[in-house]
């Protein structure tokens, strides 16, 4: 089966369920012609938005190959930018995210920490540590 009997099968599954319901798609609902046209065009454009953030990912993880180097030549450097692009890479996305938010707060609280002479600086760093995400 190619793409567009895959695709023409799926439609007529959704069709065959939605395209008579009156109160939640009352325009158009029952031409097939035109609800397919809809179809192929928005899974056009899905399939358009989905090659162009797989470019997007290519460019962010050529840029990551090199932040994870930035001033090491060919090597894998040991700044904390350079950690945080090798960590990116190796995690998958949901848990490098995950990583550099707890990463990131713990940076900063250690910087409030650093900053001892102001009286509040503690209490900065209490809030940082205790940052959930919203």
């Amino acid at each position: 089966m190619n793409q567009e009997e895959k695709m023409r099968e799926e439609f007529e599954e959704w069709y065959s369920v939605n395209a008579f319901n009156l109160e939640t798609d009352p325009i158009g609902s029952r031409d097939c012609g035109l609800q397919w046209k809809a179809w192929k065009a928005a899974t056009a454009a899905s399939l358009m938005a989905h090659e162009e953030l797989q470019a997007r990912i290519a460019q962010l993880e050529e840029a990551l190959q090199k932040l994870s180097r930035l001033g090491n030549g060919d090597k894998l450097g040991n700044s904390i930018g350079n950690v945080i692009a090798q960590q990116a890479l190796s995690a998958p996305p949901s848990e490098y995210l995950k990583q550099v938010r707890n990463r990131v707060r713990d940076e900063c609280a250690q910087i409030c920490e650093s900053l001892s002479s102001r009286a509040d600086c503690n209490d900065c760093a209490e809030a940082i540590r205790a940052a959930k995400e919203k």
